[in-house]
């Protein structure tokens, strides 16, 4: 008999956001599970982005942008339209379900496109511009204006585009294209620098296994746990696979790969952009708060983010929040 094929890095992605569609936690259920405070966090902190990033009339452009759950995130943030990429066809069939459950006339502005940000064909198709002109235009009308977005968010979904120097080029490059003169780019991103460090201290095995979640330098499977450990991994600028796992079933062995925020910032800059800001989580939380203390105080108590457990910011340390803005065109 012969044996299975190997699923690719992408495969295994695909396949486990697919299933996610599956097992999707009731809100009763999520606010039992031992990480319901780092995903509030995580949902306070992509907020912010909004606010921060988006302003009242513009376009975006989400990329890898999954079941649509900051959906109405950008329609408080006053976005006049948005277009949503995600490669998972499960994914976009729930985000155009909640989309179609969202108040306003922003709902009637939202345009979903399945396909894989990370391949020039993708952007070769132009899809997304397609869907450009599909979300802005009055119905029936003709489009005649520059397809240009005014931002461009990717959250928690960066990380897989540096599987190789080639793919985190390319999504940068296409990016940038895509965005309008300082346009933003902007998301939250694994902490590559975190995690490698986590795991090079681990050593030998190279596994890391928390309260709320694992991180291992191999699948964890029985097709690959005789399979010699490549510790050269953390210490490249692209490729450095690991397996991911968050101990409430949202994550399970997933592949991700090292981001560090050296590399990031040179690939952002050679695709004209200039760097915002690119910092830990939790340094970004604390500068929010400092800010604009009353005001952030009064909306974390509205989710209930009082006091978070020292389990939940161990989680929050492992990303990074970033933001690009995209330099001017040279006039001609």
């Amino acid at each position: 008999m012969s044996k299975r094929p190997r699923e690719s890095d992408g495969e295994r992605v695909l396949a486990h956001y697919n299933a996610l569609q599956v097992h999707t936690h009731t809100q009763q259920e999520r606010s039992t599970l031992p990480t319901f405070e780092v995903h509030s966090l995580h949902n306070w902190l992509k907020e912010q982005q909004y606010r921060l990033h988006v302003r009242r009339g513009d376009v975006l452009l989400e990329v890898c942008g999954g079941k649509g759950g900051d959906l109405s995130k950008v329609a408080r943030a006053g976005a006049r339209a948005l277009v949503l990429v995600d490669l998972s066809e499960a994914s976009v069939g729930e985000a155009r379900r909640r989309a179609s459950q969202l108040r306003g006339a922003f709902r009637e502005h939202c345009e979903f496109v399945v396909g894989d940000v990370l391949t020039s064909d993708f952007w070769a198709s132009r899809a997304v511009e397609r869907a450009f002109v599909l979300s802005v235009r009055p119905k029936g009308a003709r489009f005649e204006g520059v397809i240009r977005f005014s931002a461009i968010a990717c959250q928690f979904a960066l990380h897989y585009a540096f599987r190789s120097r080639e793919s985190a080029e390319l999504l940068f490059t296409e990016v940038a294209s895509r965005l309008a003169n300082n346009g933003i780019f902007f998301g939250i991103v694994a902490n590559g620098d975190v995690i490698a460090s986590k795991l090079a201290a681990t050593a030998p095995l190279f596994e890391l296994n928390e309260s709320l979640y694992a991180i291992r330098l191999h699948a964890n499977t029985d097709e690959n746990k005789h399979v010699d450990i490549d510790e050269t991994l953390l210490s490249g600028d692209f490729g450095g696979r690991y397996y991911f796992t968050l101990h409430d079933g949202s994550v399970v062995n997933v592949p991700e790969y090292v981001t560090r925020e050296r590399v990031v910032r040179a690939v952002a800059e050679a695709a004209e952009f200039e760097c915002i800001y690119y910092t830990p989580l939790n340094n970004f939380y604390m500068s929010l708060c400092r800010e604009r203390p009353q005001e952030c105080a009064n909306s974390l108590a509205q989710r209930n983010l009082g006091r978070i457990s020292t389990q939940n910011w161990d989680v929050a340390r492992l990303y990074s929040a970033f933001a690009f803005r995209r330099r001017e065109r040279p006039k001609h």
